[in-house]
């Protein structure tokens, strides 16, 4: 079986193509590429599709997918966010990636409690305990948001973008920029460990997203497992649609 998951986020779109053995092929977009869709369906076939957005309505997006795909094409958002959220007591909505990350996690590491650090955009830190129950998370920026930010609401302060060096304090007001938006998710990241181990005793941090390495430093001084898997998502989504597809079947 051979599956397209699409996880659409806050700047950029990934796609990927899956079968048993892993990923084929993957691409990021700031859109959704459906000609990459119609090459891939060529080159590799697609037989089912799942589609998950952080973004809002997804009823077009689904159309189209559904015009290029003969199989299933399922609503992440709809089919599985809400139900998620009534097993795990969360008020209605959460954010699709972060069910997704959820399922991801689950299935690489069932029955052991973890924190969930997805660094991208935004910044999520998630609890899971050793049952698999979803305990809840914090928000907050991620790197380029906080410095993005700090620039906007400023009236001198430079926009940073491009990240050559981290140092704890910095000697130029870039590099401090720099550092009080590394330091800033650090302290985060560190507090929120504290508590989780105090609260729900985590056993492994599991890091993804495109600023994971930022973190995998500290992470690394926390004496505890962790795991950096950049494609958390993506598995999770794939995971999801298997695990569906078997079940009607």
């Amino acid at each position: 079986m051979t599956n397209l998951t699409v996880d659409i986020g806050n700047s950029r779109v990934k796609m990927e193509i899956r079968d048993e053995s892993g990923v084929l092929a993957l691409i990021k977009s700031e859109n959704l590429n459906f000609s990459w869709i119609k090459e891939m369906k060529e080159l590799y076939g697609i037989d089912n599709a799942v589609i998950a957005s952080v973004r809002g309505d997804l009823e077009e997006i689904l159309h189209n997918v559904r015009n290029e795909i003969d199989g299933d094409v399922m609503d992440f958002n709809r089919h599985c966010v809400k139900n998620f959220c009534d097993r795990n007591n969360y008020t209605y909505p959460i954010g699709a990636d972060r069910v997704a990350a959820f399922l991801g996690a689950e299935y690489l590491f069932p029955g052991v409690s973890k924190l969930i650090v997805d660094a991208g955009t935004a910044m999520t830190i998630d609890v899971v305990d050793e049952k698999g129950y979803f305990c809840g998370g914090n928000i907050s920026l991620g790197l380029q948001s906080r410095m993005k930010a700090l620039s906007k609401a400023t009236a001198l302060l430079p926009q940073v973008s491009e990240i050559k060096k981290t140092t704890v304090f910095g000697t130029n007001t870039q590099d401090a920029i720099v550092a009080g938006a590394l330091n800033g998710m650090k302290g985060e990241l560190l507090f929120d460990y504290l508590k989780a181990k105090e609260l729900f005793k985590v056993q492994i941090i599991i890091l993804t997203g495109g600023d994971a390495e930022v973190l995998e430093e500290m992470v690394k001084s926390f004496e505890i497992k962790y795991y950096k898997e950049p494609d958390l998502v993506g598995k999770g989504l794939d995971f999801y649609l298997r695990s569906q597809l078997q079940n009607a079947g």
